[in-house]
């Protein structure tokens, strides 16, 4: 498993992104292609995981997980009501 970590700005906690060998092989895949993709299907499935994977780490705490990714808690709720996230925890 590859594991890339950033430091976000202003003391916002520390995001990992981390994907399978699968994953990273299926995003080299993509980047090779020369198909016609839609950026908001793309940006969509980026987002969801990003904001899957930060709820996972903050138990489903909105604000916790609104932190890591610097995002207002106001803001997650939009993108996960609009992405029809399951939030548990």
């Amino acid at each position: 498993m590859e594991r890339r970590i950033e430091e976000w700005p202003q003391g916002a906690e520390t995001a990992a992104l981390e994907m399978t060998a699968e994953e990273a092989a299926a995003a080299e895949m993509l980047a090779e292609t020369e198909e016609v993709l839609s950026f908001t299907a793309v940006i969509d499935g980026v987002e969801r995981k990003l904001i899957e994977q930060a709820l996972r780490k903050a138990g489903g705490n909105r604000t916790r997980a609104g932190n890591m990714l610097c995002l207002t808690r106001q803001t997650l709720n939009y993108k996960i009501k609009r992405l029809n996230i399951e939030v548990s925890g």
